[in-house]
């Protein structure tokens, strides 16, 4: 060692410490914190591979070995065994296993009670004072001869001779045991290829543990058990199969062979798994079971049975809907001979539906996860069932619509195909928003407007007043009256897709003199002048008005309309300026100039429904002479002090545009020009009411200023932002 000694016991101490003792205790103490790491994270005990072996064959000394055959031993399956190799492998694990714990415990604890891990010399002193003393334990000439063989091993240790002589006996008093006990950690620690990898605790029945110890890679193979090892449940449910079939080789071989199909990506069918000799479709009791397949006697024969919650747990962990799928089609091909799954990609099958156990020689099909979070009632309102889900051609529209990761419900095909025509028009439209709109519209009919009316200053009262107005009795008398063509046109009867409300006014600053008495005249009497003279303040034309659908023959779209109220006959006019209007009818008729423009022009009818000493209301009706109205719903005419303490008249309503069915069947228009062409001229007639009343007025003695109009509309952006919003619909936010 280079190193001079004043004494031999000196040299003896200090080349036992640096040689011997120094490097054992230093690995040795390694070992141990390592041990201590993986002992903290309740590891150790259950990475043991000699512990499961030894209970494996230890429960099998008092059961028949063939109990779990199938089960292999570095590579040897169990029932390839004779009874004495099991009973020596046995005896084997068992010497071993209670070897190890004793080796592994007595000197673990001792490290640990002298607490050497924190203090190597310690350590060091001690093992050399262990070789010291094992040597002086001898007789002189025996240590002189246990001192050179000591010597010669540190000088084959160190490359000194070439080539190293033979060791003898006497060196290997702790070398073996160093050699056994540090290999024996490093296996236990670091080796990810030994077979207790993945047994998660020891702490657990035998059966639990059999059935861990079944889904290793020794006996499923590297590629299955690596697959196996973190996915519990999937893992679980390889391990029971197999128990089922108590271990055999055929269940291990399934278990194989469905996992390698599905990560190698390989067909099925070749291997008759789904082959079935019964099947059935939907279940009318439990709709989520949507077929149910009773595998072939061949099938159960060769064992291909139970498996179901393996497939089942595929499926659970799979990220791979194209993999999965490609299973599914198979299960298909095999079973039935629907043209449907031709028109779905393996991707969609996979993303859409999932194997389901059934049962020993049974396999299902049910929706996925993914599908029933976008299945908002699977019950069928046809109480069709069966195989109706992969033949009705809307069903198959509906899985469509949940491949395509839409929502649908199987309750409410009226409701579906509404929905159909609504995307028609919005394509990004969201069935879960239009549930939504539908449900809100149901609790609130006045929902779409409502946010639109108090934004923009409305009294929400008035305007809910006239959409709720019940069509009178004595209304419904005088149509009946009249004869037939005759009807109430209700505000539902609007077939455009946007919803109006609107108020025009003007401010009377100071009264006029309607009856020339040279005073003022009341509120009553401008109200009943207001009345009298309705006919000519809301009749009107408009020059050159903008139409928003293109003219025939008109590259500018633009023509001069006029629109004129008259009473339906002398009866009604009277009736119409009495002291109570009450059912009286006019007629509006329109005009337009160019031909074409003029054949288009829609006529309309109203009734009196409803006469206050402050206000009149109209519903629209339809009428032999007019056909349908322009507008189905409710106007109003009145006055009001407003918050300014003057007077005003005014016109408010709710309705919707009724499209002429001429109108409305001419290929060159849509249904967006169409109700925009109808609300720009109701918003002409209204716009040149207040020109005539304010003119009426101020030349009449009178003050009078025009009120900014308020028209507002659920438009078909409003909808569309609606319909396709991510988010829930609480209320509707008008823009």
């Amino acid at each position: 060692m280079n190193s001079t000694y004043s004494s031999f016991e000196t040299a003896q101490y200090d080349f036992f410490k640096k040689r011997f003792a120094k490097p054992y205790a230093d690995r040795l103490l390694s070992d141990t914190r390592r041990v201590d790491e993986v002992g903290k994270s309740n590891s150790y005990a259950e990475y043991s591979n000699t512990y499961v072996t030894r209970k494996i064959f230890q429960y099998a000394q008092n059961n028949a070995y063939y109990d779990f055959k199938g089960l292999t031993h570095y590579n040897k399956t169990i029932e390839s065994m004779s009874f004495l190799e099991a009973q020596n492998l046995f005896n084997q694990y068992n010497t071993d296993n209670g070897d190890f714990e004793n080796d592994w415990a007595y000197h673990h604890n001792r490290i640990i009670r002298n607490n050497w891990v924190n203090n190597n010399e310690q350590f060091h002193d001690f093992m050399t004072d262990e070789y010291v003393d094992h040597v002086n334990s001898f007789s002189l000439e025996q240590r002189v001869s246990l001192m050179t063989g000591y010597l010669i091993y540190n000088a084959q240790s160190q490359n000194l001779i070439n080539p190293p002589p033979t060791m003898f006996n006497g060196v290997s008093l702790y070398l073996p045991y160093n050699y056994n006990y540090s290999n024996t950690i490093n296996n236990f620690i670091n080796n990810a290829n030994v077979p207790w990898q993945g047994i998660s605790s020891l702490n657990m029945s035998f059966e639990e543990l059999l059935r861990r110890y079944s889904t290793m890679g020794m006996h499923l193979g590297t590629l299955t058990g690596n697959y196996l090892k973190n996915k519990e449940t999937l893992r679980d449910q390889a391990g029971t199969y197999q128990g089922r079939e108590n271990y055999s080789y055929t269940s291990r071989n399934m278990v194989k062979k469905l996992v390698e199909h599905y990560l190698n990506d390989e067909p099925f069918a070749s291997d008759s798994y789904f082959d079935g000799i019964q099947t059935e479709g939907q279940d009318d009791d439990r709709p989520t079971y949507l077929m149910k397949v009773k595998l072939s006697t061949a099938a159960q024969n060769y064992g291909f049975r139970n498996f179901g919650g393996v497939l089942e747990a595929i499926n659970d962990y799979t990220t791979d809907y194209a993999k999965e799928g490609k299973m599914i089609r198979a299960f298909f091909t095999e079973n039935t001979t629907f043209p449907f799954v031709n028109t779905f990609s393996d991707y969609e099958l996979g993303k859409i539906f999932d194997f389901d156990n059934r049962g020993t020689y049974y396999l299902g099909l049910q929706f996925s996860d993914y599908a029933m979070e976008r299945i908002v009632e699977i019950e069928h309102d046809d109480n069709q069932y069966g195989w109706d889900l992969f033949t009705d051609s809307f069903k198959l529209k509906l899985l469509r619509e949940l491949a395509d990761g839409n929502y649908v419900t199987f309750d409410d095909k009226a409701l579906m195909n509404e929905f159909f025509a609504v995307r028609e028009e919005i394509p990004t439209a969201k069935f879960k928003r239009y549930l939504e709109l539908i449900e809100l519209s149901k609790r609130d009919p006045w929902v779409l407007l409502r946010n639109c009316t108090q934004q923009n200053g409305l009294n929400i009262a008035n305007y809910q007043e006239l959409y709720e107005l019940q069509f009178p009795i004595s209304c419904q008398n005088k149509l009946n009256s009249l004869g037939s063509g005759y009807s109430h046109q209700t505000i539902s009867d609007g077939n455009a897709p946007l919803a109006n409300i609107d108020y025009y006014a003007v401010e009377i600053i100071i009264y006029p003199d309607f009856n020339n008495d040279n005073s003022p005249d009341t509120e009553a009497q401008i109200y009943t002048a207001f009345r009298n003279n309705f006919i000519n303040l809301a009749s009107g034309e408009k020059e050159n008005f903008q139409f928003t659908c293109n003219v025939p023959f008109n590259t500018s779209n633009t023509a001069d309309i006029d629109w004129d109220f008259v009473t339906l006959n002398t009866n009604e006019g009277n009736l119409f300026t009495s002291n109570n209007p009450m059912t009286s009818v006019l007629l509006i008729e329109a005009g337009a100039s160019g031909f074409l423009t003029n054949m288009t022009a829609d006529e309309g009818a109203i009734i009196v429904s409803e006469f206050t000493p402050n206000d009149w209301t109209i519903s629209t009706i339809e009428t032999p002479q007019t056909g349908t109205q322009p507008f189905s719903g409710n106007r109003q005419w009145g006055w009001i002090i407003n918050e300014n303490g003057n007077l005003e008249l005014y016109t408010r309503a709710v309705d919707v545009a009724r499209i002429s069915d001429l109108i409305l069947n001419d290929p060159r228009g849509t249904m967006d020009c169409q109700q925009n062409d109808y609300y720009n001229v109701a918003e002409a007639t209204w716009e040149n009411m207040q020109q005539e009343l304010y003119q009426w007025i101020n030349s009449n003695g009178g003050q009078a200023i025009i009120k900014n109009k308020v028209e507002k509309r659920v438009d078909k952006q409003k909808l569309k932002q609606i319909l396709e919003s991510n988010n829930s619909i609480d209320e509707i936010i008008c823009n």
